[in-house]
């Protein structure tokens, strides 16, 4: 008795199932060139692993405002147009619920409020993170399944 029965593992099903699912691993063109889903995949996956763990080291408290212009109320005289009462409220606050701290408030003076991310060296690659995977994956796939397609195309 083998150790791949004694599993109960069979390779046979294994590879006939690693076949099926490799059937449309690949997204080819019609200039040759190939575009493996699997490695995209892995990089958004690990992207987004990226970004919870961010967002998990903040204790995901990630509200950030900031108040620079203050919008105001006017009252204008019927027909005529002119302003009668001008009050300036602040801005109105994009994260306004009645039971938390700073968000309580409908209307904000300027000011920041919450948490800036961009401080930190992990945030600073936030907005970058998916242009470099996007370009990691291209690169990677280039490198592994493109690499020689033009000598295999001449030969």
């Amino acid at each position: 008795m083998t150790s791949d029965e004694s599993s109960g593992l069979d390779l046979r099903d294994a590879k006939a199932l690693y076949k099926k699912a490799s059937q449309t691993r690949y997204k080819r063109f019609k200039t040759g060139y190939r575009m493996d889903r699997w490695l995209f995949q892995a990089f958004m996956w690990a992207l987004f692993l990226y970004l919870f763990l961010i967002a998990r080291s903040y204790n995901y408290d990630l509200d950030y405002y900031e108040c620079i212009n203050p919008a105001g109320r006017a009252t204008y005289y019927p027909g005529v147009g002119e302003v009668v009462d001008w009050q300036a409220e602040g801005c109105k606050n994009p994260f306004y619920k009645p039971d938390l701290a700073w968000k309580s408030q409908e209307y904000l003076p300027p000011g920041k409020y919450g948490t800036q991310l961009n401080g930190d060296w992990r945030w600073g690659s936030v907005f970058f993170a998916p242009f470099l995977a996007l370009a990691g994956a291209l690169g990677l796939n280039h490198w592994i399944h493109n690499r020689y397609t033009r000598r295999r195309r001449k030969t």
